[in-house]
């Protein structure tokens, strides 16, 4: 069972999530350049150790790119 610190967690989270994915789809649809220029300027990011985690991308072909 979760307790209330864990429960408030999961909820910043998926408030998170659900903000980041909108914003990048706005981004996306009205400024498709400074999308394609965010993103590669997230993969450099993700390019050091992220505590393990494995990133993937969609390339405009949808083909799967991933990133560690």
């Amino acid at each position: 069972m979760q307790n209330d610190d864990e429960l408030e967690e999961e909820k910043l989270l998926e408030a998170f999530m659900s903000f980041t994915t909108l914003f990048s789809k706005y981004v996306k649809e009205n400024n498709p350049d400074l999308f394609k220029r965010a993103v590669d300027y997230a993969k450099t990011y993700t390019e050091e150790d992220v505590s393990g985690v494995i990133f993937h991308y969609l390339d405009e072909d949808g083909e799967d790119e991933q990133k560690n």
